[in-house]
């Protein structure tokens, strides 16, 4: 039902003073509408919602704004409706989103109250099921319910939008249902409050009124870590989006002139060596120049079966003519060029009234559980070999420094940690040993990059053919042959870590699942496919899975211990759940240390900035930034909330430093900038 007015939407709202839950969602104005105006930035346009809507058990309503048409409310003004009914008539209600990482950041900033408790069903379907997509869309079919594609509707009609928008909270409104208590039920008759505060009835068109997705079950310990760990995450991501990176716009006009000048350098060479001129981006041109310097492609796209251009693909003509070189180096420079000062670059995502940029954090952005960052994809910033030093455009406030730890080699800790291989724990609990120089010693190959992607690649059980591929992007020319040999030489080297991944097949064979570090379970499907290809591609995604999901959920709890405004969940969690003796008493020890160290934060004005690959950023104030960076160095070796499923004989250990930029804080020339934490706590 569509409400048009403040007096109708307080009636609605009056009728909702019991619910226990209401599903949310809302709709913005599409980018074709604005990108014409004067500031058409991302800014501009996720600011402008044209409608929102809400569910309780099946009864839909609509809320339009004056942007579909100037007689209906403002959004500020909806906003204090919602808000009083958050506040006096039903402070306790959980809000409920699918993908409450756009909808909460858009609606607290147009005025809307964080609500006090949430659920969003995105995440929650990530936990349940997290090898499927999880988009509204694809999920709405195992209700059976069908979620139209966006670009079908027409955003400047009121009635064909309305019905879209209810009909997304009606499908969140079952996914929460079934999520919450394991089965969706549906009224038979919908009533619905009308403009005067009349009761409209109408009959349910669903035929089925009791249903269960068996695909979309969660256990108890999976809602308490929704309510421990992913949820929390959520607020403190939505306030660090919020707080977003300072961006130094001189910076950035100060690397497009390297970088265009080695744009315009490779063309010429390709030219050169072409003997013509030609479009370097048009995939058939640049074909035709390298059949006819006879060189043969041997690489061809899946999907058409066509040759493929891509740049792995070219990799592999490196060497036959020297025009390949200046082709690959201008692929880089030319895209880099295009993803930070093209038109969509960064200062398209630059708020004018922050000086910001301000990503979306995905808290589940992979199925492992890491962060993903878009708006722009922070993760594209190199962190190494930049000549350009991109880092160095994301700066501290005035007054302030900025504060980068990374989580030391946290993939191979996890593996040893998980494996207890002896030489991988050895020499990682070495304050001074180096597992790459350990790993290029035993096999008599280069530090970097050889040794360096043997041990992120074999992890996770990667073959030959991966491996000469990581390695020529590296840089380094090696054949199927030789890599099969090095990694003969590291199963040999770390005989536990070949073991530990076939005793993790084993295990997941016999239960249907793989626990991680904390106990969160994850499922692999085609681990018994007589499909070779398959097969082993879901070996690799195990191991990936069990690694990064662990190393993930570390990095999630030092956020939350980081972030004075929530609860202190080493502290918390003893109350709700059993504990053995010496992960208790850790754990309070830890406690006490996360209170110190909150203080601490909160005087020195502390702001989590970032989030990407296994680095956090954070700002505080100049004269307290070192003292901070320790406090989370220390956090950062502490252990997960639950009590590890796996003997933590391995160090967590975080390195980095305190800069006026990212460069200066990611690798500081001062020594005493530089920080490092490497003594966990005992029981």
């Amino acid at each position: 039902m569509i409400v048009c007015s403040i007096e109708h939407g307080r009636k609605v709202l009056q009728s909702l003073a019991g619910a226990l839950w209401l599903t949310m969602d809302t709709e913005t104005v599409p980018k074709a509408e604005w990108m014409g105006h004067k500031e058409a930035t991302l800014i501009h346009g996720r600011h402008r919602i044209k409608i929102f809507s809400i569910c309780y058990r099946g009864v839909s309503y609509s809320f339009p704004t004056n942007l579909l048409n100037a007689g209906f409310p403002t959004i500020s003004e909806w906003a204090e409706l919602f808000n009083w009914y958050f506040r006096k008539i039903n402070p306790n209600v959980v809000i409920v989103y699918h993908n409450g990482n756009y909808d909460i950041r858009v609606l607290i900033d147009m005025g809307f109250d964080f609500p006090k408790r949430f659920w969003d069903t995105m995440i929650s379907g990530w936990l349940a099921n997290g090898n499927e997509d999880k988009s509204l869309k694809a999920r709405a079919p195992f209700y059976g319910r069908y979620i139209r594609d966006t670009k079908t509707i027409d955003f400047t009609d009121l009635t064909q939008l309305a019905n879209y928008a209810e009909y997304d909270v009606v499908v969140t409104d079952e996914i929460y249902q079934q999520h919450t208590k394991g089965r969706v039920s549906r009224p038979a008759i919908l009533i619905f409050v009308g403009p005067k505060g009349e009761k409209i009835t109408k009959p349910n068109p669903m035929p089925e009124l009791e249903i269960s997705v068996p695909t979309e079950v969660l256990s108890p310990f999976d809602r308490m870590f929704l309510r421990n760990q992913e949820f929390p995450i959520l607020r403190s991501t939505i306030a660090c989006e919020r707080n977003g990176v300072p961006l130094d716009v001189s910076e950035l006009k100060r690397i497009r002139v390297p970088m265009e000048a080695d744009v315009l350098k490779y063309k010429k060479a390709i030219y050169r060596a072409a003997g013509k001129v030609f479009n370097i981006n048009s995939g058939k041109e640049k074909l035709a120049v390298i059949n006819r310097l006879n060189m043969q492609v041997t690489k061809f796209s899946r999907k058409t079966g066509k040759p493929s251009l891509n740049y792995e693909s070219m990799l592999t003509l490196k060497g036959q003519h020297p025009i390949i070189d200046d082709m690959l180096e201008y692929s880089k420079v030319d895209k880099m060029q295009s993803v930070y000062l093209g038109v969509d670059g960064f200062q398209y995502y630059l708020n004018p009234k922050t000086g910001c940029i301000h990503p979306n954090l995905n808290t589940v952005g992979a199925v492992t559980g890491r962060f993903s960052a878009s708006a722009p994809n922070m993760q594209t910033v190199p962190s190494r070999n930049d000549k350009y030093k991109i880092k160095r455009c994301f700066v501290a406030p005035k007054g302030e420094s900025l504060i980068c730890l990374d989580f030391s080699q946290i993939e191979l800790r996890v593996m040893a940690m998980l494996s207890q291989d002896p030489v991988m724990s050895k020499v990682l609990n070495d304050p001074e040993g180096d597992i790459h120089t350990t790993t290029a010693d035993n096999l008599e190959v280069p530090r970097d990059p050889v040794a360096k992607q043997c041990n992120f690649l074999l992890i996770f059980g990667g073959g030959a053919k991966a491996l000469c591929q990581r390695l020529r992007i590296e840089g380094h020319n090696t054949t199927e042959e030789e890599c099969q040999a090095f990694i003969d030489g590291f199963n040999g080297l770390y005989e536990r870590v070949a073991q530990f991944r076939e005793e993790m097949f084993t295990y997941h064979r016999q239960h249907g699942f793989i626990p991680l570090l904390t106990g969160r379970r994850r499922v692999i499907e085609n681990l018994d496919s007589s499909n070779q290809y398959l097969r082993h591609r879901a070996e690799t995604q195990l191991a990936n899975n069990v690694i990064q999901g662990s190393a993930q959920d570390l990095m999630k709890a030092l956020i939350l211990r980081c972030d004075f405004n929530r609860p202190n969940f080493d502290r918390e969690l003893p109350k709700m759940i059993n504990m053995g003796k010496e992960h208790l008493e850790i754990i309070m020890k830890q406690a006490a240390y996360v209170d110190k160290y909150r203080a601490m934060f909160r005087k020195a004005g502390v702001r989590w900035r970032l989030q990407v690959h296994d680095e956090v950023l954070y700002t505080a104030k100049k004269q307290d930034a070192y003292d901070v960076g320790m406090a989370v160095a220390h956090m950062m070796t502490f252990r997960p909330y639950w009590e590890p499923m796996y003997e933590m004989g391995v160090v967590i250990r975080g390195d980095g430093g305190v800069g006026a930029n990212w460069l200066e804080a990611k690798k500081p020339t001062d020594p005493k900038l530089k920080l490092k934490w490497t003594e966990p706590l005992a029981a």
